[in-house]
């Protein structure tokens, strides 16, 4: 068993110390922007200069985003599969949107 450093915050498991999990998992059929709420969207609303938001455009607002992102993840993940990775890049999220006809500003890596 590989020792445990003990400068990273773990946590007491049958007396035994474990290093604390980074990222939380989700449960399957659910995706981290069903978290998205109302305060969200209003600010994204104020953003764009909307002063008074009726209620019935929070779930429409919602059903248009998951569209628009399982279209998005979906060509991102056709172009990964394509290249034979597991690993979805930033090329493949701008390629995926330059296929959708949105426009991407450009990524310069150094």
């Amino acid at each position: 068993m590989a020792p445990v450093d003990k400068s990273k915050s773990t946590a007491k498991s049958d007396g035994a110390a474990v290093p604390m999990q980074r990222h939380r998992r989700l449960v399957p059929g659910t995706a981290a922007f069903n978290e998205v709420r109302r305060p969200q969207y209003r600010r994204l609303c104020r953003r764009a200069g909307v002063q008074r938001v009726q209620v019935s455009v929070y779930d429409a607002t919602h059903q248009q985003m998951l569209a628009y992102m399982r279209s998005v993840i979906g060509a991102a993940v056709t172009y990964t599969q394509s290249a034979d990775r597991k690993t979805v890049r930033t090329e493949d999220v701008r390629n995926a949107c330059r296929l959708l006809g949105q426009n991407v500003y450009p990524h310069t890596t150094k």
